[in-house]
């Protein structure tokens, strides 16, 4: 039986850095530049120390004004995130499928999604049938398959094809190190040259006398083979503490927002003690936490 025996990346612990290292990128704005650890390039918000201190003064200020149960639940949510598995959607037709992997994916408690060549009116049907799920979700819109796996194997991310005519069956993986599933067009699969850039394929098995799944039930059990492999082995949530209080301060932002409104929000927030708008550059796309990559698998369109 073939088997991907690789190494495990443990949570990431926190490093002393020196002013020069910081990360530039300001709080709620786009990941840090890529000279930094690969495990940090996978989360997508800044957190140096002028970072974690905002999130903390954000967090004093806004959860007093959400329900307990609420805040708790944005808590839970943010403790268990991870960014170590994730899908790739490559070209799929039905925005009601990429609607059901994001909701899927947000459910499973995974960080981020990649989609490749979804039309704008896609976009917009997807986001109408997806239950919210992108609000929460780091949605990374690629032009082209190529450049998305290069990036992702530039993170360390194992790069696996979704393919009915696989060898390796879903249940003979490990998953002890991070992992993409690329998946391929309803009816086309994933197209002949993107298998050739991936490290191999899986397929889900099948006992039944039906040949195929729809893209969105195979992207569930891989995505959450995947997980609860990884939870098994303790090495699940790639976040540290530090990581968990910024994405749980952005989470507490996001759900002021959406109840009360960003203006509402930005005058609590200058009530707190906040002299700078922190919503002020969060347009939808970014409130979404959706963005268009270019071809510079290092720059992100605004």
């Amino acid at each position: 039986m073939s088997r991907v025996r690789t190494f495990c990346v443990s949570a990431c612990q926190p490093r002393q850095r020196s002013a020069s290292d910081r990360p530039s990128v300001p709080y709620l704005l786009p990941p840090p530049p890529p000279q930094q650890d690969v495990t940090d390039r996978r989360f997508p918000l800044a957190w140096d120390r002028a970072a974690l201190d905002r999130a903390q003064a954000v967090c004093a200020v806004l959860e007093p004004t959400v329900a307990a149960e609420r805040a708790a639940k944005l808590r839970r949510a943010a403790d268990a995130r991870t960014f170590n598995v994730t899908a790739v959607l490559e070209g799929l037709s039905d925005p009601g499928n990429v609607a059901a992997v994001l909701r899927t994916s947000e459910a499973l408690g995974l960080g981020s999604v990649h989609v490749v060549n979804a039309q704008a009116s896609e976009r917009k049907q997807a986001s109408r049938s997806s239950a919210g799920a992108e609000k929460w979700l780091q949605v990374n819109r690629w032009e082209n398959t190529r450049t998305c796996l290069e990036r992702l194997r530039q993170d360390d991310f194992l790069l696996l094809a979704a393919d009915a005519r696989a060898a390796t069956p879903l249940d003979q993986m490990e998953f002890d190190r991070p992992v993409a599933f690329v998946l391929g067009h309803e009816h086309r699969g994933v197209s002949e040259d993107v298998l050739q850039w991936t490290d191999g394929r899986v397929a889900v098995r099948m006992d039944g006398l039906v040949e195929s799944l729809n893209v969105s039930v195979a992207a569930a059990l891989l995505l959450g083979r995947a997980r609860d492999v990884r939870m098994a082995a303790s090495c699940f949530s790639d976040l540290c503490q530090e990581q968990r209080d910024v994405l749980y301060a952005e989470y507490l932002l996001k759900h002021c927002a959406s109840r009360h409104g960003k203006e509402s929000v930005e005058s609590i927030l200058k009530r707190g003690g906040f002299h700078e708008p922190v919503l002020a550059r969060l347009d939808e796309a970014t409130y979404n936490q959706s963005r268009d990559w270019d071809m510079d698998v290092t720059t992100a369109k605004q």
